[in-house]
């Protein structure tokens, strides 16, 4: 699926310092309204966003489902982040 560079920017930027609720409040108010103006749907656009906040938690250094993940398959985290590193690229 090819995604929009700024989608990208969203999910990328925003992902490191930030959890996936607070992105979406940060940009839902600003960005909806936008894309809903220029006639794309909102449920396509909630599910992008979706998407893009799942690759936003498991992007390293800061991913938080990569430590949840460390810790469930009792690894280090370099090893978890090799093996995320095909689904975020």
């Amino acid at each position: 699926m090819d995604r929009h560079p700024f989608h990208q920017y969203l999910s990328h930027c925003h992902g490191a310092p930030l959890e996936a609720i607070t992105i979406l409040v940060i940009t839902l108010p600003i960005l909806y309204p936008l894309v809903t103006s220029l006639g794309f749907s909102g449920l396509w656009f909630a599910v992008i966003m979706v998407v893009n906040m799942e690759l936003a938690l498991i992007s390293p250094p800061e991913g938080l489902n990569l430590f949840v993940l460390q810790d469930l398959a009792k690894s280090t985290a370099s090893e978890v982040s090799r093996g995320l590193y095909r689904f975020s690229s």
